[in-house]
């Protein structure tokens, strides 16, 4: 009995196997696997070095980070093998609905956790998790059916309700916890949404401008917000030296004790105690100073070539729902990343966003692998469409099949 039970375990398993190896390939999705796996491994080595003079022992916090990075490949692979549009489309709500409830417990439960004035992380043991994180991604996959179906069905109602509802739920429910940077990261996934899948100009600069002003209002209400925007137009560094100036002044420092080749890994000065949060909101500052101008370039092309991938995705989908996702899931990874760096360049106010794939921190970076996991299922769906469209057929009784030569091509 038990070896045919593990037979029928092993013939499960080919068949997986086989399954997956069905999963055609193009130059996008190779592009996405070559960028995004290195710059988690960079992640892992910079946030190892950058936490290494911390309270709670050398190398803990980057052993950690390690370890989500691994999780973070991997689960970007299951989804990427195993998860189909069919699927996705089905467990949308119930995905966006769990994020929706795991942020409402760090509102409004004693399992919420504040830190740096951000109500922020919910705290399961020991583990504290930032719901906020996954929140995007759910974000961008309900807007994403949402617009599908209202385009499938032509409906007015539909095309327009649920996607300012929605959007504008989940916002002030981050707001609500403080927390400004994660709050314009998600009016620029709607934005994203909405111009990808084709929604007017009109519709478009309407939502802008309700953001604009909304932003506008947060900062007129904020004195600490305010005076964040001011320190960017103050030229001496004294002012304000140990308050607001302290982090922008000792990154900028980093960058220029950096140079082009770098002080090397490990060598870094300004990580210990000069920099806060040198592994998270800061660790660019750190990659420029222990790798230079040339591991800072890499970055940064690591980056543009992930926003090529994306954009070359874009354009073999058809449907408005994969448009939606991949479009938003470009402008949240590529505009953080952007925002994250023009912040240690002190070219915008600090605003606390990660750098996606690179930062510590377990809930982002599995949250923005699961993202890349998603968009690789909407590039495997297109590709198999594309392929199927030019393989010439012919007829051989009721059934339809390919021309293939000995090898097995066309």
């Amino acid at each position: 009995m038990s070896s045919k039970l593990t037979g029928a375990r092993i013939d499960a398993a080919v068949a997986a196997v086989s399954g997956i190896k069905k999963r055609p390939l193009n130059r996008g999705i190779i592009a996405i696997w070559a960028v995004a796996v290195p710059l988690m491994m960079l992640g892992a080595l910079m946030v190892t070095s950058a936490s290494a003079t911390q309270a709670e022992g050398a190398f803990a916090s980057g052993a950690r980070h390690f370890l989500y990075a691994l999780v973070a490949i991997v689960l970007m692979g299951l989804v990427a093998m195993f998860v189909t549009i069919t699927l996705l489309r089905k467990i949308a709500p119930w995905f966006a609905l769990l994020a929706v409830i795991l942020q409402l417990l760090v509102l409004f439960s004693p399992l919420g956790v504040t830190i740096g004035g951000n109500r922020n992380w919910l705290a399961l043991g020991p583990v504290t998790v930032q719901p906020s994180e996954f929140l995007k991604l759910a974000l961008i996959i309900l807007l994403s059916l949402s617009i599908y179906q209202s385009h499938r069905n032509k409906t007015v109602v539909q095309n327009n309700a649920p996607i300012w509802i929605v959007s504008f739920a989940l916002i002030i429910m981050i707001v609500i916890g403080h927390d400004q940077g994660t709050a314009s990261v998600l009016g620029l996934i709607v934005i994203g949404c909405l111009y990808f899948t084709g929604a007017s100009g009109k519709r478009v600069a309407s939502f802008i401008g309700v953001g604009a002003a909304a932003a506008v209002l947060g900062v007129l209400t904020s004195s600490n917000r305010l005076d964040r925007i001011k320190s960017l137009f103050i030229t001496d560094n004294s002012v304000d030296y140990a308050t607001l100036n302290w982090q922008p002044t000792h990154a900028i420092w980093a960058i220029a004790n950096g140079g082009v080749n770098g002080t090397g890994i490990g060598n870094s000065i300004v990580k210990w105690a000069w920099l806060p949060a040198s592994e998270n909101d800061y660790i660019f500052a750190i990659i420029a100073e222990e790798l230079g101008l040339i591991g800072a370039i890499c970055v940064l092309l690591g980056y543009g070539v992930l926003a090529w991938a994306l954009i070359w995705i874009l354009g073999t989908v058809r449907d408005n729902f994969s448009r939606g996702i991949i479009g938003g899931v470009l402008v949240w990874i590529i505009g953080q990343a952007i925002v994250n760096i023009a912040v240690v360049l002190r070219i915008l106010p600090v605003l606390g966003v990660p750098l996606p794939l690179i930062s510590a921190g377990g809930s982002a970076l599995l949250a923005c692998a699961l993202a890349l996991g998603v968009v690789l299922v909407c590039a495997h769906e297109a590709e198999t469409r594309i392929r199927k469209e030019r393989l010439p057929t012919q007829k051989v009784g009721d059934a339809s099949l390919p021309k293939l030569n000995k090898r097995g091509v066309v």
